[in-house]
């Protein structure tokens, strides 16, 4: 609200003026809608009137605004009010205010501190770290870091996500969820977006993340990273049996398909990976020929079409979804297999 720069007397001389018109401070008051002390302020010149409030006053006297009347912008004392308190801040604490340099210096000390005692952060209400375990090399992260090329992502410094499909994969989603606490010592959370099939067993730590970016993930767009295997991964041969389950997990797919040969139909079964990574990929086809199987790639596509090596793959290497098991016996059943039924149900931990 804008306000006059009258405080020589002027101010003074036209409330005076209004009060010997038979009018009360009250009156007044009522009349520029403000509260009697206020008005009374006005009068003293301890404070400048609104524009508004003299204007309605002049009117009702019948007296003409004064000549040479300066209005003064809102917020004109803002940078004047700073100056004032910068200066008392520097009088009373001998230092100047608070510059991003300062503040980060005054965050580190604080974070040392609640560091040094977790009861006071607790007390005051501040989150600490997590502490995480942090596990040795072995199948079971192997397979974890399958999962993770797969369907997981390092979504932020602070987060790990894995998505499934919660109408056919929900043992699965369990499953995830109990793999994070037994290496991680980790609780996540799953969640489902509503009116979809879209849920993601999510864990929040920046330990987490920090870990599994030295076990050779990416936070970021797989697919433009182009990322593959990490390094480690091939050290071991269970540790690419692990970790090739945690890929086919995830961006694997089991089905049956028919083709006709002089008027006869003949049905199979097949194992795909599906991706959009070409170093995961050739990863992936690398594996499996390590293994003895015989893949073929197709642009994002790498699959075993022999019956009999989908039934050796789960022989070999298993699954722990229980949608690619029920899935393998029923293609199974329906190629009138008697062998080779007899998988994982998905439920299993194992670490070799």
């Amino acid at each position: 609200m804008s306000r006059i720069d009258c405080l020589n007397g002027t101010q003074r001389a036209i409330l005076e003026e209004a009060l010997s018109c038979h009018y009360s401070v009250a009156e007044l008051a009522n009349m520029c809608q403000v509260h009697p002390r206020t008005m009374r302020d006005w009068r003293h010149e301890k404070h400048r009137m609104t524009y508004e409030s003299l204007k309605r006053v002049c009117e009702h006297v019948g007296v003409p605004l004064p000549t040479n009347l300066r209005i003064l912008p809102e917020f004109w004392h803002i940078r004047e009010a700073g100056r004032l308190g910068g200066q008392r801040h520097f009088q009373l604490y001998g230092a100047p205010p608070a510059t991003l340099e300062t503040r980060r210096k005054g965050g580190l000390i604080s974070s040392q501190r609640f560091r040094d005692n977790p009861e006071l952060a607790k007390a005051l209400g501040f989150r600490l770290r997590q502490s995480i375990r942090r596990p040795r090399e072995s199948a079971m992260l192997a397979e974890f870091v399958g999962i993770m090329l797969g369907d997981g992502c390092l979504s932020s410094r602070f987060q790990v996500g894995i998505s499934f499909n919660t109408k056919t994969d929900e043992p699965y989603g369990l499953y995830l969820q109990k793999l994070f606490r037994v290496l991680f010592n980790l609780s996540a959370t799953i969640s489902a977006r509503p009116g979809s099939c879209d849920g993601r067993v999510t864990a929040s730590s920046r330990a987490l993340v920090e870990f599994l970016e030295t076990k050779g993930l990416i936070r970021g767009d797989k697919v433009r990273l182009q990322v593959g295997l990490p390094q480690w991964i091939w050290r071991k041969q269970g540790y690419q049996r692990a970790c090739l389950r945690g890929l086919m997990d995830t961006d694997g797919s089991i089905y049956g398909y028919t083709h006709r040969v002089y008027g006869h139909t003949y049905r199979h079964m097949a194992l795909s990976f599906t991706n959009r990574s070409q170093p995961l990929l050739t990863a992936v086809e690398r594996v499996l020929k390590h293994f003895g199987f015989h893949p073929r790639m197709r642009r994002y596509q790498v699959s075993l079409y022999r019956g009999e090596e989908v039934v050796r793959y789960f022989h070999l290497v298993g699954s722990h979804n229980r949608k690619h098991c029920e899935r393998f016996r029923s293609e199974a059943r329906l190629l009138g297999s008697r062998r080779g039924t007899q998988v994982d149900d998905g439920d299993r931990l194992e670490s070799d």
